[in-house]
């Protein structure tokens, strides 16, 4: 089986960095990939490469569909959609919170379908995206994935939906952690004497650094934690201080926070 011709339906934020990933790569000839989406002109710069913008009657030709819309347009556009599907044309769904059963719902029975949860870091190749599949996947299925999902950074087979749904929280909203924590930083340096500039780039490279150095050495957390963290030291105090401040209840919280909101909106979607 050939998997050759692509539609992608949504090129907003992270539809577009996967489209980038894929014509980067080599992952599909532009020829061979259909998008769909509301406002062409955002995508000139993939039909300039060859990419077609088409109505959703010319995915009957796509042997993988890519569903990169928001949750609450994901209904409608499979209702559109549902008439011109193959029967062995793959379903593949990054949008959050809309289940397995939710989808096949929504599609005709039998339709091979995969829920990816990836996260912004993928359009520079760094994400990690969770995944899982229905019963019709196939082995070919999961082999075009795992291919595709090499090109945009680490995926993660989850044993089943729960656990996606429960990763979700760690792996799609951190970057939005750790971009909270720069923000923070940032104002702290400022209100230090440090311009806005030289504040940005100061956190930027701590923390581009600190990844760096986290993804060299595969040392746990805890000894690259240590390593910074001398006896009677700033850092200690430092520490200390987040400790008091309760830092990691208040991180559990925002994990259970985001996790409670999934799942109201996996029951609202179903």
């Amino acid at each position: 089986m050939s998997l050759s011709k692509i539609g992608i339906i949504g090129v907003g934020t992270m539809g577009s960095a996967l489209v980038g990933r894929m014509l980067g790569q080599k992952k599909v000839a532009p020829q061979d990939l259909l998008l769909h989406v509301r406002h062409p002109e955002r995508v000139a710069g993939f039909v300039a490469q060859g990419a077609q913008v088409v109505a959703l009657d010319r995915f009957i030709e796509a042997d993988v569909i890519w569903c990169c819309v928001k949750p609450q347009q994901l209904a409608e556009v499979l209702e559109q959609l549902r008439p011109v599907l193959r029967p062995d044309t793959l379903i593949v769904s990054i949008a959050a919170a809309i289940s397995l059963p939710a989808l096949e719902q929504r599609l005709p029975d039998g339709q091979p379908i995969l829920r990816v949860m990836p996260n912004t870091p993928l359009k520079i190749g760094a994400g990690t995206s969770l995944w899982c599949g229905n019963v019709h996947v196939t082995p070919v299925h999961i082999a075009y994935l795992e291919n595709i999902l090499a090109t945009m950074g680490q995926a993660f087979r989850c044993r089943d939906e729960a656990q996606l749904d429960a990763l979700t929280p760690i792996t799609g909203c951190g970057p939005a952690y750790l971009f909270y924590l720069a923000e923070i930083l940032g104002e702290i340096a400022v209100g230090i004497g440090l311009d806005a500039e030289a504040a940005e780039a100061l956190v930027r490279q701590t923390l581009i650094g600190s990844a760096a150095l986290l993804a060299e050495e595969k040392q746990s957390f805890t000894t690259l934690k240590s390593q910074v963290t001398s006896r009677g030291g700033l850092t200690e105090a430092a520490l200390a201080t987040l400790a008091e401040r309760e830092f990691a209840e208040a991180l559990h919280a925002a994990v259970q926070a985001a996790a409670r909101r999934n799942e109201a909106l996996l029951r609202a979607y179903t």
